[in-house]
């Protein structure tokens, strides 16, 4: 509404942008911080905005190009080197040196928040050496993103690294909020029943150390 009675302010169309973004609109943000340069040829803050948010995305050459637009300098960021270990990182997938590749990509990854083309090779990479503390890190930050958040596949990849990492209440916690990934995936089954499980035996544990059951805490734990 507030566009239409004045359809020549730089300022709005960038506040619709954010709004677009954070909603996972990427490509309404994107056109909107655009459109907010092209009134104002001189908008720098909409320049580097939009630069961000391509970066975000994974899209270096466009990024790179808004930063330059906007005449000002990103330190400790290097939007071409990001770019080339993005393109090693593919080729080390492709030889299956996955170790190498997830080396390679844990910083573009930090900056590519929100590219599923890059997070989906990581996490694979990740799985293939069995790097769960980094799947976990990651994807449950991922998670609480609309493009992720409604993606089942980055859900299970979540619970799994959850499972492989002991991390028992987490696991229980996802499958609990999610009756899809049991329902699609009988292995997550499984992974409640061992969780439940193991939780039940930590329960144990406790009961037995508060009462200086030292022998019976042990043998819980051996278990």
């Amino acid at each position: 509404q507030v566009i239409l009675e004045d359809q020549d302010n730089h300022h709005i169309y960038l506040e619709r942008a954010k709004v677009h973004f954070k909603v996972g609109h990427f490509a309404e943000a994107i056109a909107d911080g655009l459109k907010s340069t092209e009134l104002d040829g001189n908008f720098k803050r909409g320049y580097t905005w939009t630069g961000n948010v391509l970066l975000k995305l994974g899209r270096f050459a466009e990024c790179q190009q808004q930063y330059d637009m906007s005449g000002s300098s990103l330190p400790d960021l290097d939007v071409r080197d990001l770019q080339e270990k993005w393109l090693s990182a593919q080729q080390q997938y492709a030889e299956e040196r996955h170790s190498e590749c997830v080396e390679t990509l844990l910083p573009v990854v930090y900056h590519t928040t929100h590219s599923t083309e890059i997070k989906a090779l990581f996490v694979d990479a990740c799985i293939k050496v069995g790097n769960w503390y980094a799947i976990i890190d990651c994807i449950a930050e991922w998670l609480l993103q609309p493009p992720f958040a409604e993606d089942l596949k980055w859900r299970y990849n979540c619970a799994l690294g959850y499972f492989n990492t002991a991390c028992v209440a987490q696991c229980l916690q996802l499958l609990d909020a999610d009756a899809a990934l049991e329902a699609t995936h009988a292995d997550a089954v499984i992974w409640r029943e061992k969780c439940q499980l193991v939780q039940a035996i930590i329960t144990d544990t406790e009961k037995c150390l508060q009462n200086g059951e030292l022998d019976a805490a042990y043998d819980a734990l051996t278990k």
